[in-house]
């Protein structure tokens, strides 16, 4: 190659550095000398004048604790004649660090010694910081900050293996927040939001090093801590009194948006001793701890015992019974109470809905409305217990037996879509007279949805009565 095309070819060969942001540079073995080309400069941020090729200065312009990385791999080419190929951060004068990838290759003298290391540099900051976030975005939850369901799972995992091996007692905590949901209703989902983070940040202070907190989703935490004590009992009294820390941090008034605001939270409990070596289980343990604290009434803690999995069992059979009851019929019934005045004439009656397993027996309403209300089926089974009322005032009617009949209405019935308009037309179905039924609604539904709890209630007057029930199970 001539010396005309020589030239054109490191022309070619700049530009094309030059367009994509490359780094020339090419290091002495002799002098231990440095030698950059502009981007060079541009990207370590330094000017010609503050550096003049010493190997010195360039090292300690390195990250502190990438510096004895390079310098190892820079002695392996070296010896190995081997390509170099490192990637380390390094720190700019304005303190801004960037992380950069350098490849290089020894070159040789005509009288066959090593002469130069010769390579290129390219800063990889913006794609680190891209792949830093993908990580995060997933193992970290985006409204919080907090490790997302995937990273928590894998902790748990290795604390169940720390236990097996040390033999030392650890604790893990379901926390869900009581009546978030009307926080949301009232003060919008950026309200709580926010109330998320604070909560987040206020079970975050008293943690360990070791501990992991988790939002598992909407208003669920999760909270693990490990190797707590080689002790069951003294095991269980700190899980016991953390939790008591966990309620006083959760039920610390609020502000959120110059309203103070006031929550609580349920907690469940379970020991991790290695003796179950599922973290999937133990969550599902906890989860059912926490349950039968807000059963004891939310603002307390419940550890796990294995009557919480048989009763878990019984629920789950009792949501599957009650989807049949609905679809195939036969087991649901409704009584009907009479209610007399003074003198002991009947004035009216009240409508009870009752249930009959066929293989468990009768079914209290305190035990399966509250699980038809979790799974979804309180509005499914209100509006039949509605349409079956109006069939039989019908039936009296015309056997001339005018009676006005009360019926219990749900929070979550009288809030669905439409929830009026199924019953008006239940009643037109059956002419049925709006003064030959009362609707008795509980007063969590005064508390809940309070903007369309007073449009629906406008529209009760002229379509029937209303009057809040006495306290009993209906």
């Amino acid at each position: 190659m001539s010396e005309s095309e020589l030239r054109q070819a490191k022309e070619r060969l700049a530009l094309a550095a030059d367009a994509g942001q490359i780094g020339i540079w090419e290091y002495d073995l002799e002098t231990h000398k440095l030698n950059w080309d502009h981007w060079m400069y541009r990207i370590y941020g330094l000017s010609p004048d503050v550096f003049d090729g010493e190997k010195a200065v360039w090292l300690r312009s390195l990250h502190e604790d990438d510096r004895c990385r390079l310098e190892t791999d820079l002695a392996r080419t070296l010896s190995t004649h081997q390509p170099l190929d490192s990637e380390f951060r390094i720190l700019r004068p304005t303190g801004e660090i960037r992380h950069v990838l350098i490849k290089a290759q020894v070159s040789w003298d005509r009288a066959g010694f090593r002469d130069h290391l010769t390579g290129i540099c390219l800063d990889i900051t913006d794609l680190r910081q891209a792949e830093e976030q993908m990580l995060e975005m997933a193992f970290q939850d985006p409204l919080t900050g907090l490790p997302n369901r995937v990273l928590f799972m894998d902790r748990l995992r290795q604390a169940i293996k720390i236990s097996q091996r040390g033999r030392s007692y650890g604790a893990l905590f379901y926390i869900d927040l009581d009546h978030f949901k009307r926080v949301n209703d009232t003060g919008g989902h950026s309200a709580g939001d926010e109330l998320l983070r604070v909560v987040a940040a206020r079970l975050q202070h008293d943690m360990r090093d070791e501990d992991t907190l988790c939002r598992i989703g909407g208003d669920e935490f999760i909270l693990l801590t490990p190797e707590l004590s080689p002790d069951h009992a003294t095991a269980a009294k700190q899980a016991s009194l953390l939790a008591g820390k966990i309620n006083a941090a959760v039920q610390h008034p609020i502000t959120l948006a110059r309203s103070r605001v006031k929550i609580s939270g349920s907690v469940g409990i379970t020991l991790i001793d290695g003796g179950i070596s599922s973290a999937e289980v133990l969550l599902v343990q906890a989860d059912l701890a926490m349950y039968k604290a807000k059963g004891k009434g939310r603002n307390t803690s419940h550890f796990y015992d294995a009557q919480l999995q048989a009763e878990a069992r019984r629920r789950r059979t009792l949501e599957k019974g009650l989807r049949a009851a609905l679809d195939c019929g036969g087991q649901l019934q409704i009584l009907y109470q009479p209610q007399v005045c003074e003198s002991m004439t009947i004035v009216g009656a009240e409508a009870l809905l009752r249930w009959q397993h066929p293989r468990l027996g009768p079914i209290p309403p305190e035990e399966f409305i509250p699980i038809a209300e979790d799974c979804g089926l309180i509005e499914e089974l209100g509006d039949w217990v509605f349409n079956q009322t109006c069939e039989q005032l019908a039936r009296w009617s015309s056997e001339h037996l005018p009676i006005q009949i009360a019926v219990n209405l749900s929070a979550r019935q009288f809030h669905q879509s439409g929830c009026l308009a199924k019953m008006r037309q239940s009643m037109n179905t059956w002419h049925v007279d709006a003064s030959s039924l009362k609707l008795e609604l509980t007063e969590s539904i005064l508390l809940e949805n309070t903007e369309d709890t007073l449009e629906n209630m406008k529209q009760l007057p002229p379509f029937c009565q209303f009057r809040r029930p006495a306290t009993s199970a209906g």
